[in-house]
């Protein structure tokens, strides 16, 4: 991706109308559509952006001679409706999604907006109900414009402090965040579909749609591949998470006679938690397989003949704790997440908000734009450019129940 070189504050301060941004897309000389379809994609690069947000900022529906048209709807909206573009069937305004099929035959350049019109049509067809992805992993996500170096946390030289309780007139403790020599390492992400001319000629976009929901999905498994492998492996300055043995975490008086197996064991599980949050480092999210998916399931399954399951059973009979009383630690907010990549009889813990980061590339869908608008063959592409680092290196641990 070319380096940013304008500014999106600008960029807002000059808003234009769809027909103003626009009107090239929809001229009938062929050469000229795609020139200003070219135009289109170079002018969001500028900004480091993709079309969809680049529309989404420069266009100001208000400023437009068929203002009422417009009415309600935001800067890429208006943009689809002046390219009638629908991102719906509506028949009872007589509006077909084969319109839009017929937009992108007609006008090339208006295939810059291929991407951001399949993606509409996704969401508003489908809520895509994502078994496996990277979101519940993540402290925070923000957008990039260029490459970034991995920060380092650096612990002040008071190694026995652990609160942060300040005596009169005395120091405040400070601890300092410098950027290291190496860059976040960004992966691409997405695949896509090629489809031929007649093909569009003929059917509508919402043939398209389960197509686009696969490359979305596939999209996500790959961000939390990525991400997970950070997790587990570091970002190349921080180092490789701990892994500690199930054995090693079990609470005093329930050591003897375990055995590590590779299925989830309640005690150890628990008192690794609680040594987590013992050492500020308390965990609000586990990341596991499939496999200790089910480990997790069935550990809360009732086992007992009847309803109740061994704790709740001790618990009402008076002689145990109410587990939804005195168990904050599990019962109130440790969430599961899934991957795939995750080994086998292996949980990652994680202080969810203080772990990982996810870096965003603006614009990584233009070239995938440009080239639709220079062939005849309309492919649908979903590409995301995406990096990762940790925060706190110290804010994830692995429980291994194999040892």
């Amino acid at each position: 991706m070319s380096a940013v070189t304008k500014d999106i504050c600008d960029l807002v301060r000059n808003r234009r109308s769809p027909e103003d941004l626009l009107a090239g897309l929809l001229s009938n000389d062929n050469y000229q559509s795609k020139t200003a379809g070219m135009k289109l994609c170079a002018e969001a690069k500028d900004y480091g952006l993709n079309v969809e947000n680049f529309l989404s900022l420069a266009i100001d529906p208000s400023k437009s001679p068929a203002t009422r048209r417009y009415d309600g709807l935001n800067g890429l909206e208006a943009s689809l409706a002046y390219l009638n573009l629908p991102v719906k069937n509506d028949y009872a305004s007589g509006v077909l999604l084969q319109a839009a099929a017929n937009t992108f035959v007609t006008y090339d350049g208006t295939r810059a907006l291929f991407p951001a019109v399949i993606d509409s049509v996704l969401r508003w067809k489908n809520k895509i109900n994502m078994i496996e992805y990277v979101e519940p992993m993540l402290g925070n996500s923000r957008g990039i414009a260029g490459n970034e170096l991995i920060t380092t946390f650096v612990e002040d030289d008071t190694k026995a402090r652990t609160t942060s309780t300040i005596s009169e007139g005395g120091p405040i403790p400070i601890k300092t965040v410098q950027t290291s020599e190496q860059s976040v390492k960004i992966f691409k992400h997405g695949s896509g579909y090629k489809f031929t001319y007649e093909f569009m000629r003929r059917a509508a976009l919402d043939v398209m749609t389960p197509f686009a929901a696969r490359v979305q999905r596939q999209l996500e498994l790959s961000k939390v591949i990525a991400a997970t492998g950070i997790l587990i492996n570091g970002d190349g300055v921080n180092a490789a998470a701990t892994v500690v043995s199930s054995t090693s975490q079990l609470p005093y008086g329930f050591t003897t006679g375990y055995t590590a197996t590779g299925a989830l064991n309640y005690k150890a599980l628990l008192g690794w938690l609680v040594g987590r949050a013992k050492s500020m480092w308390p965990v609000d999210v586990v990341v596991g397989n499939y496999d200790m998916y089910c480990n997790w399931l069935l550990m809360f399954t009732p086992t007992l003949s009847g309803q109740t399951s061994e704790a709740q059973a001790l618990a009402d009979s008076g002689v145990g704790p109410n587990l939804k009383q005195n168990l904050p630690i599990l019962l109130k907010g440790v969430q599961f997440v899934l991957s795939s990549t995750v080994p086998n009889g292996q949980l990652i813990g994680l202080t969810c908000a203080e772990c990982l980061e996810e870096l965003i590339e603006s614009g990584s869908q233009i070239a995938e734009s440009e080239r639709l608008i220079q062939t005849q063959e309309v492919i649908y592409v979903r590409t995301e450019n995406t990096g990762y680092k940790l925060v706190f290196p110290l804010s994830r641990n692995i429980i291994d129940f194999t040892q």
